[in-house]
């Protein structure tokens, strides 16, 4: 995979939906399954390592979604104790 191909693809990455990531992994995960890269190993290389960003980007995005899930119920529960102990003060 050339500089300007790679660009193209690690670009592709960061603005791909999570459906879109998935659906890459799927067709990435199946060329690497082809006589192609079974033969070639420039083809096998270049589709392992795109194989590991998209892997790497959709867990990236997994932690992100559990730690602003984690924030809101923080948020929330705090709200909640507030309100609890303002109706104790009154």
């Amino acid at each position: 995979m050339n500089k300007e191909t790679y660009r193209t693809m690690m670009h592709r990455l960061e603005v791909a939906t999570n459906g879109e990531l998935l659906a890459f992994r799927s067709r990435c995960a199946d060329e690497m399954r082809s006589p192609l890269a079974a033969v070639d190993p420039d083809y096998r290389r270049s589709g392992k390592l795109l194989l590991k960003k998209i892997n790497e980007e959709i867990e990236a995005r997994h932690d992100i979604a559990v730690l602003n899930l984690r924030r809101e119920r923080v948020k929330r529960e705090a709200v909640i104790v507030d309100l609890d102990a303002s109706r104790k003060a009154l």
